[in-house]
């Protein structure tokens, strides 16, 4: 390993205490842990950087701001090659607008989403979009009753087919509000990428509406406007009425069964099947679910992404369950890939049985202590994201801290 610059002086600790689950006492979490100290495995190419947004505004414009009375902006969700939803919450009515680039508006109604914790004065608002064109471009503002306008915004429809390359941005344990969090959220605003994906710990401390609209939606607004957001729950999300402010505020796919809606679930993005687990509800329907779900899928590479790891040198350490669970039928499908979070740091683990599983666990929520061990390939206590770049043959995976360095990378193939 090569050392780079080293971390951030600025470093806060903080103390963290549990008293219930498998670990009781008292963890550091430090702020200001924004640059890795070391290199791991540089792959080449790099990630792509540039402007995340940039296919949005210029192909549809700057987004304008006017729309007093929307409350929680305009986000895209359950996004698919001929159909989207955009969600938002408002204390006045508005309409959403729709286009392609170049072509004429139309309108699009949108429908109150039933919902259990917001105030009586605000409410959430769907609108499904249909009759949308593969892979290309699509526009779209709110207006209200005055014809000021929010936005416009754009986002792209998922592909059709399993040809093209896709750009995948992961992280976890963000939701505090910390520092730290901003900070690599402007990083994140460098990776220009399809979707986004989540590994649970999205809402500090305990999974509430407010904590959600503070420490979620306050801080990715601009990327949730135009990049779809599929998170998996994590332990500090079901800390509010069995998660239900993290299933009210998105618009999960409900492939997951009757238990499992907005919970566990899966989707196809050109080259790659993504499967959400929720490791905090574990069952034999899951398990069930889960083997029925592998069985069908047809693209060339499955990714599984999850909260609770079956494999860490963090504090929390490796969840056996998880293992037990979902081990073996992993390894029959063919699953090559497994990102997780739950501690709070980076890990990238030799492939186990064929299967590279990355703890994905620094997103802003602050950085714990890790002790790697033999199966460790490498392991950074840093806050960062990950990237992956498909394609049919090929799948790569880059670590980006929150100065913006690639620190650490794997190349995996069929």
């Amino acid at each position: 390993m090569t050392m780079s610059t080293p971390r951030s002086p600025l470093v806060v600790a903080a103390l963290l205490c549990l008293t219930a689950g498998t670990l009781t006492g008292c963890l550091v979490e430090e702020q200001g842990q924004i640059a890795a100290s070391q290199t791991g495995a540089l792959i080449e190419p790099p990630a792509a950087r540039g402007d995340a947004l940039a296919f949005a505004i210029e192909g549809c414009g700057e987004p304008e701001r006017r729309a007093r009375a929307v409350v929680r902006q305009p986000y895209v969700q359950r996004v698919e090659p001929r159909s989207a939803r955009v969600m938002w919450t408002e204390t006045g009515a508005h309409t959403l607008q729709l286009w392609r680039p170049g072509e004429a508006p139309r309108t699009i109604e949108s429908a109150r989403d039933e919902t259990t914790f917001l105030d009586a004065d605000t409410s959430q608002r769907v609108a499904t979009l249909d009759g949308l064109t593969p892979g290309a471009l699509h526009c779209y503002a709110l207006l209200d009753a005055d014809g000021d306008r929010l936005g416009p915004f754009g986002f792209r429809a998922a592909p059709e087919g399993v040809d093209e390359p896709i750009d995948v941005l992961v992280f976890g344990d963000s939701g505090r509000g910390f520092p730290d969090q901003w900070t690599l959220a402007e990083q994140m605003r460098t990776a220009p990428v399809d979707l986004i994906l989540h590994t649970g710990d999205i809402a500090y401390p305990d999974g509430t509406l407010q904590e959600f609209e503070d420490f979620t939606f306050a801080v990715y607004e601009d990327l949730f406007s135009s990049i779809p957001f599929f998170p998996a729950s994590g332990n500090h999300d079901y800390g509010t009425a069995d998660a239900g402010p993290y299933r009210e505020v998105f618009g999960l796919p409900e492939n997951g069964g009757e238990r499992g809606r907005e919970r566990w679930f899966s989707f196809d993005w050109g080259p790659a099947h993504f499967v959400a687990l929720d490791t905090e509800v574990n069952g034999d329907d899951q398990i069930a679910w889960l083997e029925a779900d592998l069985a069908r899928a047809d693209r060339p590479w499955t990714i599984v992404y999850a909260h609770r790891p079956p494999y860490s040198s963090g504090p929390h350490g490796g969840d056996g369950g998880f293992e037990a669970r979902y081990g073996d039928i992993l390894r029959a499908h063919g699953v090559k890939l497994v990102l997780t979070g739950h501690d709070h740091h980076y890990e990238r683990f030799h492939p186990i049985d064929g299967v590279t599983y990355v703890v994905t666990g620094g997103g802003g929520a602050g950085t714990r202590w890790v002790n790697p061990g033999e199966r460790t390939a490498f392991a950074e206590s840093v806050t960062h994201f990950v990237t992956l770049h498909v394609t049919p043959d090929e799948l790569r995976v880059h670590a980006i801290d929150a100065v913006g360095r690639e620190f650490d990378g794997a190349r995996i193939t069929r």
